[in-house]
C-alpha cells in the first residue's frame, strides 16, 4: 500500500474512532498481505457502529447492497468500502438463507467468526497496525491447509465452491474436517444458482493450478451436479494431463493462456461431444467459450482431404479462431498436446506464417488489380487468393500430396 493510501485510510479509522468505534482491514486482502501477494480486493469492517452513527460520522459515504449495510467512500482519488460488524444465523435453505444482523453491540470475533476459512478469518486495525486472528487463521497459512473458521461452515452449499477455488488459487490442501463438511453439503449444491457456480469456475480457471479444484471437489464427493462429468477416472485423468500442460504454455508460448483456451482444454477431456455440450448447457458458458471449445476439439483435418481442400479447412479456421479471441499459438499448443505430438505447438507454427499472410492480402490489392469485380464476385476472388496462398505454404512445408 503507498503511503497517501495509508494516511488516507487511517484519516477515515480516526474519524470512526473519535467516535467511539475502530476499522480493521479483513478477509482476502489480510491474508494476501501475509503472502507477501498483491492485494486485488480490500475490504475494512467497522466495530461499534450502526448505520446512524456512520450517517453522522461519515456523511459523504453510501449505502450499497439490500441485505446488510456496505458503504462506499470516495477519498483520494480510491473507492473504500466499509461494511459494518454483523453476524449471521441460518434461516433458511441454500446460499441466502441467513438472518443478518448488525450494531454497535456486534464484536470483531463475531465478525471474523460467520467467515468461511481461517485464512480469510483474520483482520489488522488500520490504525495501530495490530493484528487480530482469534481462529488460528495465520498457522494455516504457514501450513498451507483451508480449513473452516466453524461447523457454521456447512451452512452455505456455495463455500463448497469457494473452498475449491481457493485450493487452486493458493495452491493449498483441504483439511480433511472441512472437506467432509463439502461432502455434507453437496446435497445442496442443486440450490445454487448457475451464475454463482460458474463465477467460481471461472476464477479457478484463472488461477496458477486450475486442476486443484476438481481435485478438491472429487475428494469431496462433490464434482455433482455441476461438475460430473469430469468424475470418471479416465476422464480425469485426460484432465490433469492437460491441465499439467497448460501449467507449461506460459513458458513454451512466452504467453499465458485464454480463459477461453483454458476452458477448451478442461473440455478437451470429455471424450464424448455430447457431454462436453450438455456441460456448456449446464454452466451457460459464453457463446465464445463454446466456440472456441468446440474448434479445439476437433482436428485440423480430416483424412483423405485434397491439398485445396487443406488449404481451405486452414483458410477457415483462423478466421473462426480470430473470430473467438483464441490465438494461433493457443490453438497450436493445445491441438499439439490432444494429438500427442512430441514437437509440441511448433509442429503447428506453420499456421503463423498462414495466418500472416492472409492479414496481408487485402480487398483494395484484389480490386486494383480486377477493377471490374465487386460484391460477392469480389468476395470470391479474395477468397480464392487467401486458399492459393495457404496452399503455398502448405506445399512448401507438406509436398504436393499434404
Amino acid at each position: 500500500m503507498c503511503e497517501q493510501t495509508g494516511d488516507e485510510l487511517r484519516g477515515i479509522a480516526r474519524r470512526i474512532a473519535q467516535a467511539g468505534g475502530r476499522m480493521y482491514r479483513v478477509g482476502g486482502g489480510v491474508r494476501d498481505a501475509y503472502l507477501g501477494l498483491p492485494a486485488k480486493d480490500e475490504d475494512f469492517c467497522i466495530v461499534g457502529f450502526d448505520d446512524e452513527l456512520i450517517s453522522r460520522v461519515l456523511p459523504e459515504a453510501f449505502a450499497v447492497g439490500k441485505s446488510f449495510p456496505v458503504y462506499r467512500l470516495r477519498s483520494g482519488g480510491r473507492v473504500y468500502e466499509l461494511a459494518l460488524a454483523r453476524r449471521e444465523r441460518k434461516a433458511g435453505s441454500g446460499h441466502r438463507g441467513f438472518a443478518v444482523e448488525f450494531g454497535q453491540e456486534v464484536t470483531l470475533t463475531e465478525d471474523l467468526v460467520r467467515r468461511d476459512l481461517t485464512v480469510n478469518a483474520m483482520a489488522i486495525d488500520v490504525l495501530t497496525d495490530e493484528h487480530y486472528d482469534p481462529y488460528g487463521g495465520l498457522d494455516d497459512l504457514k501450513r498451507r491447509v483451508l480449513r473452516a473458521v466453524s461447523d457454521a461452515f456447512a451452512e452455505d452449499p456455495l463455500r463448497v465452491y469457494r473452498t475449491a477455488r481457493f485450493a487452486a488459487q493458493l495452491s493449498f490442501s483441504v483439511e480433511p474436517r472441512t472437506s467432509a463438511m463439502m461432502q455434507r453439503l453437496a446435497g445442496e449444491l442443486e440450490t445454487l444458482s448457475v451464475e454463482r457456480v460458474f463465477d467460481e469456475f471461472r476464477k479457478a480457471l484463472r488461477t496458477a493450478q486450475p486442476l486443484r479444484f476438481f481435485q478438491a471437489l472429487r475428494d469431496a464427493s462433490a464434482l455433482f451436479p455441476h461438475f460430473g462429468a469430469f468424475g470418471e477416472e479416465e476422464t480425469f485423468q485426460r484432465l490433469k494431463n492437460l491441465l499439467a500442460a497448460d501449467a507449461t504454455a506460459t513458458k513454451v508460448l512466452q504467453e499465458p493462456l485464454s480463459d477461453e483456451a483454458i476452458f477448451a482444454m478442461v473440455l478437451l477431456s470429455l471424450a464424448r461431444d455430447e457431454d462436453a455440450h450438455a456441460f456448456c448447457q449446464r454452466m451457460r458458458v459464453p457463446e465464445l467459450w463454446k466456440t472456441a471449445a468446440t474448434l479445439l476439439r476437433q482436428p485440423l483435418f480430416e483424412e483423405n482431404l485434397s491439398l485445396h481442400q487443406r488449404a481451405e479447412r486452414v483458410v477457415q479456421r483462423i478466421r473462426k479462431l480470430e473470430r473467438c479471441g483464441l490465438t494461433i499459438r493457443e490453438y497450436a499448443h493445445i491441438r499439439a498436446v490432444a494429438e500427442g505430438i512430441a514437437q509440441g505447438w511448433t509442429a503447428y507454427a506453420w499456421l503463423l506464417d498462414v495466418a500472416e499472410g492472409l492479414r496481408a492480402i487485402r480487398g483494395e490489392d484484389v480490386m486494383r488489380e480486377n477493377p471490374a469485380l465487386s460484391g460477392p464476385a469480389l468476395g470470391r476472388a479474395i477468397e480464392q487468393r487467401r486458399v492459393a496462398y495457404a496452399m503455398n505454404v502448405m506445399e512448401i512445408r507438406y509436398g504436393r500430396d499434404g
